[in-house]
């Protein structure tokens, strides 16, 4: 099989388990209705999962075998010389790791189709598949990029990858009107240098649109979600970051914007000086200080700088918030939809999130310090 086939298949798997998030499930139905391969392929994955001998010969499925096969693979790579990587149009998948995770989550599975018995799944047993962070051309072209070392020539940029960070030197064909849309999904971070030397942090679930190169009066990029930035300063070329219904306008500066939902807009301003503005509103701010959206108007007030980048380290720190709130930080970090029952949207709790810890760890405190229930089945994590 080749090798985007079977990122394909994988795919697949993860729609019949129902464990896609709803943008990478409308991608894979968008192959299935464009594709004549892709439906048959569909059809297959469906035809072997829901067959009755499915549980049995997914019971069979060895995972310590198949994960030292996985670790060993590993340990060649490592050691063995790199190889060129090629371009071509991303699938999302699975990595090994996460296929071994998910086999005894599918025999689970079947075992509830058949019988139809409650199968409670507990929130370690499952980890969630991580999509990969994609760099998306506004020619079509899609990168996939991982966390080892990737150089290579695009028609527009030599781009460099090295342990988490993108960087890219734009060539003398490079389009400044032409935007790239770098995107980083559920449960990771990620590190890009613009080609003017402006340095982003971006939080999970979170997309950043950027020129190749700058052209004009003026560095324009936009975000959704949430980036700390470290501006090259450019006194002729002011930087602006848009976001839905405001922007921030800086010269050179360090700053963080959390913009996942434009009525919780917070820009925190760590070093420099900046401008917030929404619509004729208008903020400066000195370091030390944020605007916050407030019934649609801005207001300053002064932050904890360690609270509010703790996020770089892994960490999510929250002071009387609802769970309703923090359900959303938990789809983020753990790649998990949450569904929160009426009766105890309003409980509120003080503490932090780790990101590198277990989910079943984050489940544990909610449910010790407020009486938080939980269960996790097919990608679903219901608290009650």
């Amino acid at each position: 099989m080749s090798e985007d086939k079977r990122d394909l298949e994988l795919l697949f798997i993860e729609k019949f388990l129902g464990t896609l998030s709803v943008e990478m499930d409308q991608y894979a139905n968008d192959l299935i209705a464009s594709s004549e391969e892709a439906a048959e392929l569909w059809e297959q994955v469906q035809g072997k999962l829901g067959s009755s001998s499915s549980s049995h010969r997914i019971a069979q499925f060895d995972p310590q075998s198949r994960w030292e096969k996985f670790e060993s693979s590993i340990e060649e790579n490592r050691h063995s010389k790199p190889k060129k990587r090629r371009l071509r149009v991303f699938i999302p998948y699975l990595s090994a790791a996460a296929l071994v995770l998910l086999i005894p989550f599918v025999w689970l599975y079947f075992i509830k189709k058949e019988s139809g018995d409650q199968v409670p799944v507990l929130a370690d047993t499952v980890l969630p598949a991580k999509q990969g962070v994609l760099l998306s051309m506004e020619d079509g072209q899609v990168l996939k990029l991982d966390r080892g070392t990737m150089d290579m020539n695009l028609n527009q940029a030599r781009i460099k990858v090295e342990h988490g960070k993108l960087s890219y030197v734009p060539s003398d064909m490079a389009i400044a009107e032409r935007i790239t849309t770098l995107s980083v999904p559920a449960g990771q971070d990620y590190k890009i240098e613009l080609s003017d030397g402006t340095e982003i942090w971006m939080n999970a679930s979170s997309s950043l649109k950027f020129p190749l190169r700058f052209n004009g009066k003026q560095r324009e990029v936009t975000l959704v979600g949430e980036a700390y930035f470290k501006v090259q300063k450019d006194a002729n070329r002011p930087f602006v970051v848009h976001t839905e219904g405001n922007q921030v306008i800086v010269m050179g500066t360090s700053f963080n914007i959390n913009a996942y939902d434009k009525e919780d807009y917070v820009a925190s301003l760590v070093e420099g000086k900046i401008k917030a503005v929404k619509g004729n509103q208008q903020i400066m701010l000195v370091p030390g200080k944020q605007v916050i959206m407030e019934n649609n108007q801005m207001k300053e007030q002064p932050f904890d700088q360690s609270h509010i980048l703790s996020w770089m380290d892994g960490l999510y720190y929250f002071n009387d918030k609802p769970l309703v709130e923090l359900s959303a930080v938990i789809e983020r970090w753990f790649n998990v939809k949450v569904i929160v029952s009426q009766a105890i949207k309003g409980k509120r709790f003080t503490g932090a999130f780790e990101k590198n810890k277990p989910l079943n760890e984050v489940m544990t405190n909610l449910r010790l310090s407020g009486d938080v229930k939980s269960n996790l089945k097919a990608g679903v994590l219901y608290l009650n």
